[in-house]
């Protein structure tokens, strides 16, 4: 589907609260989750201005990004990397695919990614899977932004794989 950067794992990000977790995660004991959601793993990209300028501009600013991103994600990699070092950033590089059904349509998945061609069109060789999310088409989670029920905590159908791009 895409790229993003994110703060990188080995850096020091706030842990969600502990009840938080409890109520809103699968894995609670986890206190740094990476999720496709960049309300819980925040990205370093401003994807849509618009609703930045009714919340507030966060601190550090965020990358402004090219006219293409407007799905959420990078499409070219090398583009992406080029905006993180004129902006002196360093981060967790990521690819994102979509595991859905082979023939799924923009009616039933509605985001323009569905259709949209990644530069590189495969995953560079070393990328390593970080683990996957279940989401919506606008990337929020089910894993972390949800309540659940005892029932509910069974076994959840994977949507968006993550990985760390080499």
């Amino acid at each position: 589907m895409g790229f993003d950067a994110r703060e990188d794992e080995g850096r020091a990000r706030e842990s969600l609260p502990s009840d938080k977790r409890q109520r809103f995660s699968l894995r609670p004991e986890i206190e740094r989750p990476l999720s496709i959601d960049k309300n819980v793993w925040p990205t370093y990209f401003e994807y849509h201005p618009e609703v930045w300028e009714l919340l507030g501009r966060p601190q550090p600013p965020l990358i402004e990004v090219d006219p293409d991103c407007s799905g959420g994600l990078w499409l070219s990699l090398e583009r992406m990397k080029r905006r993180l070092s004129e902006h002196s950033r360093t981060a967790c590089l990521l690819a994102v695919e979509l595991f859905a059904p082979e023939k799924t349509t923009v009616a039933e998945f509605p985001s323009s990614l569905i259709y949209s061609q990644t530069d590189p069109p495969i995953l560079p060789a070393g990328s390593l899977l970080l683990g996957c999310d279940v989401a919506d088409a606008g990337f929020i989670s089910s894993l972390s932004n949800c309540g659940y029920n005892e029932e509910e905590l069974g076994s959840p159908f994977w949507a968006y794989g993550l990985y760390r791009v080499a």
